[in-house]
């Protein structure tokens, strides 16, 4: 056996990347150049370690280092960058959401570019085997679920091991499992040994990969005639309703995406016929042929939300997914129409310049040249400029849209600074403006008030909630002292709530408890109890049992 394709070796790569992940998080790192380098290494270890285990123990075959070593740098410098443009003192702080969508795009682009370091062996030139890349593509997804079950597996193992010996009073298990360097270490190299697995036993993986297919042949002319139907239905609908949806671009990329990993599956490495009948053949065509009509319509449906509301992160991205979804789709309406032997043959000379065409996009959309946050930030501000911008508009440069956001949010600031050279759009749009004042709560008595319970609105609940009409108190002496209580009533809603409330020794109104059981009648026949007094005191048939400082209420 090939030393590269021992466990051993696979454990040593995943003990390397679990250290790397333990130091990160971990935090030993403080300075900003410290910890933009520490991430740096812990992708290059993540991305080519991943790729030295998929390759199998090729690695010094025909240079397979060189596109291992460039991927590496590649994500690198990727992560690097993004956590530089985020540093601050106690970590790195990019906006909502736009961490999560970058990994996702890291992901993929690590997905996409595996295939072509696998397959680095047996290109000419820049022509890469399509028969090589259709098999590490499909299998790559399956090794990796299995990787992925292998890990959920382990752990939930260990959680039991850990929670049964917790249930005997011995924590020493879950104080060795449950701790940062036990889980950094841990899940790499069980993902690790999860990979040989696949790698070891192809046949196993290939069979999975037979069956997938299989399914994507049963479900392509489903989601042919599904098209068909839609595209037919549109003159008789308008697209009006299409519009109003409000995710429309989402829907529509998402079938059209179904359609080309459908046909993909069905046209594997090009080598196969279609073996449908020939009117079934036909449906599948026609449903190819309206692939750019959806992709089209997509596009229009993102065009209308960014002109109404602007370019947002989200939307940079989907402007991203609908450019690449609408190349497959024209690329398989003219690999339709060309009709060659075998059916879809032209998809072996598009397919692989398109997933590179992809995970360049992919790539330039985590640098300077094609950041969202800077094309987000540029429309936003030119749309406040322009008179087109909102609260909204303010909001996202301010706080989503990470430094370029800031400064194009100063720069407003300084224009609103001096309103003489302000555009008139921005005139009723001042961010630097007084928050108003708050609004002064206030109650509606159903019945004589009580003296001095003006300071109940002052009261932490009352006081937010009776800043709108429907709120109401009521006096009530519920212990027969002489002294009222009051019931607090918010009718704001459908179904009201209801507090009740006493004054104490020392004049302070508290609350004695939340009423239960108001959610039985709606706000408006609340209201027409109490005034009509429909209503009853009911003592307790049980009294309290005291017993030192320790009570029981004994239920009916």
């Amino acid at each position: 056996m090939s030393i590269s394709r021992s466990p051993w070796a696979y454990l040593a790569i995943g003990l390397v990347q679990g250290e790397l992940l333990f130091l990160l998080s971990a935090r030993f790192v403080e300075s900003a150049g410290g910890r933009t380098l520490l991430y740096a290494a812990c992708a290059a270890a993540l991305v080519g370690g991943l790729q030295m285990q998929l390759l199998w123990g090729r690695l010094r075959q025909a240079r397979s280092w060189l596109p291992v070593l460039g991927s590496a740098l590649l994500f690198a410098a990727l992560a690097g960058w993004f956590v530089w443009q985020f540093n601050r003192r106690w970590g790195f702080d990019a906006p909502y959401g736009f961490g999560f969508a970058s990994a996702l795009m890291l992901g993929l682009l690590l997905y996409t570019l595996c295939p072509f370091v696998q397959a680095w062996t047996t290109r000419q030139g820049w022509r890469f085997d399509y028969h090589a890349l259709y098999g590490h593509a499909w299998n790559n997804a399956l090794m990796l679920l299995l990787a992925g079950l292998l890990v959920g597996a382990f752990w939930l193992l260990i959680w039991l091991w850990s929670t049964l010996f917790a249930m005997l009073g011995i924590d020493l298990f879950k104080r060795l499992f449950l701790n940062r360097m036990f889980v950094s270490l841990s899940i790499p190299m069980v993902f690790a040994l999860g990979l040989r697995i696949g790698l070891e036993r192809v046949q196993v993986i290939d069979a999975l990969r037979s069956v997938l297919l299989g399914l994507c042949r049963l479900l392509l002319p489903l989601s042919s005639l599904i098209i068909l139907l839609f595209l037919l239905s549109l003159p008789l609908t308008g697209l009006q309703p299409l519009w109003q949806t409000g995710s429309a671009t989402a829907i529509l990329l998402s079938l059209l995406l179904a359609q080309v990993l459908l046909v993909n599956g069905v046209f594997q490495d090009g080598r196969q016929e279609s073996r449908y009948p020939r009117w079934l053949h036909g449906v599948i065509c026609l449903g190819l042929l309206g692939l750019p009509v959806l992709a089209g319509l997509a596009g229009y449906a993102l065009w209308l939300r960014i002109d109404q509301y602007g370019l947002t992160v989200e939307r940079f991205f989907a402007v991203l997914i609908t450019l690449v979804c609408a190349l497959h789709a024209l690329a398989l309406a003219i690999a339709t129409l060309r009709r060659t032997q075998p059916w879809l043959g032209s998809l072996v000379a598009s397919n692989p310049p398109l997933a590179l065409f992809s995970a360049a996009l992919m790539a330039l959309s985590q640098t300077p040249l094609l950041s969202p946050l800077e094309f987000s930030a540029a429309n936003q501000y030119q749309r406040l400029l322009d008179g087109r911008g909102n609260e909204g508009s303010l909001e996202q440069l301010r706080l989503r849209l990470g430094e370029p956001g800031q400064r194009r949010y100063q720069a407003l600031k300084t224009l609103m600074e001096n309103p003489q050279d302000a555009p008139e759009a921005l005139q009723g749009l001042i961010s630097l403006r007084k928050p108003p004042a708050p609004r002064k709560a206030t109650a509606e008595w159903l019945g004589e008030p009580v003296p001095g319970a003006e300071a109940l609105l002052e009261e932490r609940n009352l006081s937010w909630k009776c800043q709108r009409p429907g709120c109401f108190l009521m006096a009530l002496d519920l212990d027969g002292d002489g002294q009222d209580e009051v019931l607090s009533v918010d009718a704001t809603d459908e179904r009201p709530q209801g507090a009740l409330f006493a004054r104490g020794a020392d004049g302070r109104w508290r609350r004695l408890s939340m009423m239960d059981g108001l959610g039985r009648l709606s706000s408006q026949e609340l209201l027409e109890h109490l005034r009509e007094g429909r209503f009853s005191l009911e003592p307790l048939r049980y009294p309290i049992l005291r017993i030192g400082k320790a009570s029981l209420r004994p239920g009916e």
